[in-house]
Parts: C-alpha cells; sequence; structure tokens
C-alpha cells in the first residue's frame, strides 16, 4: 500500500493510500484533468479541487503523522538505571463500542463504513395507524428519525457530526464544530433511553432531574470521544524491560486519549520493578562484601 500527498493550487493538501504506484495513480488522475474528485463519505458530495503537484510519501513519514499527537512530555519518560521503558502507539487499539459495555447507543449513517452499533431502532414496530396496521421502521436517517419523533419523550440524544479527509474524526454537541464544509456533516446520533438512565444514575421519580440528564449527557459525549480516539488510533501502551536482559517485565496497551494515564501507570510500574531489580543488585553486593570479608 502506497501513501500520496496531493498538494492543491489553492494551497490545501490531501492524504490519500493505494494499491497503484505513482506513475499509475498519475495516470489514472489524468483522465479527469488536473482535478482530484474528493467525496464526502458521509453526504455523497463531490467536490472538483484543482491539484498542483502529486509525490509519494514514505512510510517513516506517515508514522510520524500518526504520532503527531504524542507529547514531548510523554517521549521524554523518566530514566531508570535497570530497567527501560517505552511509550509506543497501539497499532491494534480497543474497539470500545465493540469490546465495552455503554451507556448510549451510536446510530450513525455512513455510505460506505460501518460506524457504532447495529441499528436495533429498525425491529421496532411503529406506532398503529387508523386501521391497526404496524409496520418496522426504516433503516435510513429518515428512519431513525421517525423513531426519536416517535419517542422524543422516552430518549436522550445527542447529535454527532464526521469531519473526513483522508481518515474520519467524531465529535458529539448539540453545535456542529466549525469544520471545512466540504468534508464534514452529521454522522448520525448517540442516544439513551430513560428507563437506561435510571438504571445507571439511580431511581426514576415522577421525572428524571437535569442533573440526572447532565450527568447521562457528560457520559454519552465521553463515549463518543473515546470512539473517536479509536477511529484515530489516539491510543496508546507502553513496555518494561531489563536493561541487562532485555528480558520484558511488564506491558500493557489499549489506553485510549491522552497518553498522561499511560504513562503514569507505565513510570509506576516502572519504578516497581526499578526498586525489586536494586534490590536484587544491593542484595547480591552485600554476599560479595561478606564473602570478601
Amino acid at each position: 500500500m502506497n501513501h500520496f500527498r496531493i498538494t492543491y493550487k489553492d494551497g490545501g493538501t490531501f492524504y490519500t493510500e493505494t494499491n497503484q504506484t505513482l506513475a499509475e495513480f498519475i495516470a489514472y488522475l489524468t483522465q479527469f484533468g488536473n482535478f482530484y474528485v474528493e467525496e464526502n463519505l458521509v453526504t455523497g458530495k463531490e467536490t472538483r479541487r484543482e491539484y498542483a503537484k502529486i509525490e509519494i510519501v514514505p512510510q517513516n513519514q506517515i508514522n510520524r503523522l500518526r504520532s503527531h499527537h504524542l507529547t514531548k512530555e510523554s517521549k521524554m519518560s523518566k530514566n531508570f538505571k535497570y530497567v527501560d521503558l517505552k511509550i509506543e502507539l497501539d497499532d491494534d487499539p480497543i474497539n470500545p463500542v465493540k469490546e465495552y459495555d455503554l451507556a448510549g447507543t451510536m446510530c450513525f449513517f455512513h455510505r460506505r463504513m460501518e460506524l457504532g452499533h447495529s441499528h436495533a431502532f429498525a425491529e421496532d414496530l411503529t406506532p398503529e395507524d387508523e386501521d391497526g396496521y404496524q409496520d418496522y421502521y426504516e433503516d435510513s436517517p429518515s428512519g431513525f428519525a421517525q423513531w426519536m419523533k416517535d419517542n422524543e419523550k422516552n430518549i436522550l440524544a445527542i447529535p454527532v457530526y464526521a469531519y473526513e479527509h483522508g481518515g474520519i474524526t467524531i465529535k458529539a454537541g448539540g453545535k456542529r464544530p466549525s469544520w471545512d464544509s466540504f468534508d464534514s456533516g452529521q454522522l448520525g446520533y448517540i442516544y439513551i433511553t430513560y428507563d437506561n438512565i435510571v438504571k445507571e444514575w439511580g431511581k426514576r421519580g415522577k421525572r428524571i432531574s437535569k442533573a440526572k440528564l447532565a450527568k447521562a449527557e457528560a457520559c454519552l459525549i465521553a463515549e463518543v470521544n473515546d470512539y473517536d480516539d479509536y477511529l484515530t488510533s489516539n491510543c496508546h501502551g507502553y513496555t518494561i524491560t531489563d536493561k541487562e536482559t532485555g528480558e520484558e517485565l511488564d506491558s500493557c496497551w489499549g489506553f485510549l486519549g491522552n497518553e498522561k494515564y499511560c504513562r503514569e501507570e507505565a513510570e509506576s510500574s516502572a519504578e516497581y520493578y526499578e526498586k525489586e531489580k536494586t534490590e536484587q543488585v544491593n542484595c547480591i553486593l552485600a554476599r560479595l562484601d561478606a564473602v570478601s570479608l
């Protein structure tokens, strides 16, 4: 798989990947003139932009781009005498939608990617019409909108937006983020039923308090943030090895989000093994001193 950087005449850049060589990729694009067509996979809208240059991007540069969010602080972990500590990006991050029991349900509609949870709402029956007829909700944005309208008194739903430009990033909230309109749009919603709010945050009285709704909303937004970390590969892990033997003493992966927590856990573990190794060395030195006497 080769990675390419397309530089537009308006100064913008776009990264894409394909199995083609640079010559094959350029030959393919010549059929469109000097334009590269970007498709917003959320909305399906196409944008033609005139390009000035196409170049292949070496894998080492791609790796640096993917690790740009590692801060200087994280790279400068504590130095230890007997153990090595290494913090890295997790190249096989945990998918929180599949691996975690989330409070919210993410119902997303993307033209080419399967994102979020399955569309369970489509298994529900619509209200009876005048003739007593019921049907299932259509598995589509309009069908989900109708489902929300019919259940608006029993669910808390927050819109989720996506920005797609070589990769995809998502954000939840009532206000649409100030992203480029060509590459962004509403992806769907994350929602929770009032019954599940009660299960998560206490007994239900005549109504759910504003405090409980605020807790639920904060939780749903945090779950979308975790899923965004997964989609953007913002996940870390650490390994601790013995400097002398190279033996791996400890490792842990799957720290979604800011690497600060990963670093704290890693340094705590490294300090434990450093102390253990120091005690072993001191014990050996004490025995040698005893023999020499």
